[in-house]
């Protein structure tokens, strides 16, 4: 309710989210998403198939996408990158697919506490690399 009394729409969550790594980090936030009620459907898409049972299993998932086309049905995608790795090939072409189909993206940096520590990279600099690359 507002001070006057009158009744406020919440937040209109995403109708579509697209997980891109649905490990242990982009599992953990799509689960996150759902339970506050930030997101209608979430799409699935992993690197093994293991992990795409495990997230649907759990709930984090609401279907498993094999086809990464299927993006364009998303409002927004997490894209999940292993910092340790950098930026491969398979995310460059995937960032660069996201931003084909017109979906917007957040990408999500795993394992950043050891990328900070073992090779001296700062935000800045994992950004500029990051952009470099997609």
């Amino acid at each position: 309710m507002s001070p006057s009394g009158t009744s406020v729409p919440s937040p209109t969550p995403v109708d579509c989210l697209g997980v891109v790594g649905v490990g242990l980090i982009g599992g953990s936030f799509a689960l996150s998403l759902k339970a506050a009620g930030g997101v209608g459907r979430v799409l699935g898409f992993g690197r093994t198939e293991a992990a795409l049972r495990a997230a649907l299993a759990q709930g984090g998932i609401d279907e498993v996408a094999t086809d990464l086309s299927a993006l364009a049905r998303c409002d927004v995608a997490i894209l999940v990158i292993d910092g340790e790795e950098g930026v491969p090939d398979q995310d460059e072409k995937i960032g660069g697919l996201i931003e084909e189909v017109g979906c917007g993206v957040i990408l999500a940096i795993n394992k950043w506490d050891l990328i900070q520590h073992q090779k001296g990279m700062t935000r800045e600099s994992m950004a500029e690399t990051v952009r470099g690359k997609m």
